[in-house]
């Protein structure tokens, strides 16, 4: 599997280094409000989350120049998606109060949400939970997370490759079966990174010949044939 790090760019990595040395947060200033889906409000200190995203920033700035105050709006985002990562900027770690373990559908929608903020720190600590559910149980991502990711992430991301990978060493034909109609629903780019990642993996079944092996590599046994008599 791809274990590429993702790392911080400015002004996130400066902040958040900072904040790591000194152990604490910057919690001065005033609060901003967001807007997720269904209408749900979460109201959030402004400089934590802007030193950490580089889209509230911008969101912000764009509220400094008009006439009054409006909320940064991200009807897309699901509000137990937001909760986690509300959760990482003022914990630094991933507990939105699912317990220990999240689903893929939480985690592949989070991992979107961290690239749609540009908060890479997130999204690493993400990509960490994700190999960490992968190593201690054998769930499979669905078809729908799968999509999530592929229609909301870069060719290059490394979580493209885990489930990838994931598909690649774990999948039968039984894991899509009971969703067929799902199955012509999948990504065009995962079936090809999909079907690479196969070739890339299978090993030829015991006893079988590899390329090379076939059977034009000997020369045919010609038995032996009488002559007849004129």
């Amino acid at each position: 599997m791809d274990s590429t790090e993702l790392t911080p760019g400015p002004p996130a990595k400066r902040a958040r280094r900072e904040d790591e040395k000194s152990g604490s947060l910057d919690l001065s200033g005033t609060t901003i409000e967001i807007v997720v889906s269904s209408g749900v409000t979460f109201h959030i200190h402004k400089n934590l989350i802007c030193n950490a995203s580089p889209f509230f920033t911008n969101a912000t700035k764009l509220e400094w120049a008009g006439s009054t105050s409006k909320p940064v709006e991200l009807s897309d985002v699901l509000p137990e998606v937001f909760k986690i990562y509300m959760a990482f900027l003022y914990t630094k770690n991933l507990d939105g109060g699912h317990g220990p373990e999240y689903s893929w559908s939480l985690l592949t929608n989070a991992y979107v949400l961290g690239e749609i903020v540009m908060d890479p720190a997130f999204q690493q600590a993400i990509h960490n939970e994700m190999i960490r559910v992968t190593k201690n149980t054998k769930k499979f991502p669905s078809i729908q997370s799968i999509n999530i990711i592929y229609n909301g992430t870069m060719p290059a991301s490394p979580v493209r490759r885990l489930i990838v990978d994931l598909c690649a060493s774990r999948a039968n034909q039984d894991t899509f079966k009971k969703d067929t109609d799902g199955i012509k629903k999948l990504n065009p780019e995962f079936l090809q990174d999909s079907l690479q990642a196969l070739l890339e993996h299978r090993q030829p079944p015991k006893g079988k010949k590899t390329e090379g092996q076939g059977v034009c590599s000997k020369k045919p046994k010609v038995s032996n044939v009488s002559k007849s008599k004129p």
